[in-house]
């Protein structure tokens, strides 16, 4: 499969689909000058427990405060 065809499966764009080539979440080879996605590998993305977004920082208690038992 070719990057635009993994970013319409996927409901994202090319420069995502790169992004997670490059990040090496995604395995693909370089062809000419498109990347290519096995079917195998792409199903197998598909199947990761992905969130959307960035990841949340939860505010956390200083070391020194914690509350008396």
């Amino acid at each position: 499969m070719r990057t635009e065809e993994v970013a319409v499966a996927l409901g994202v764009s090319k420069t995502i689909v790169w992004r997670q080539i490059t990040a090496g979440r995604l395995p693909a080879e370089k062809f000419g000058r498109d990347w290519l996605i096995r079917r195998s590998d792409f199903e197998q993305f598909q199947r990761l427990d992905r969130k959307r977004g960035r990841p949340r920082k939860t505010a956390q208690p200083p070391a020194g405060d914690a509350p008396a038992p």
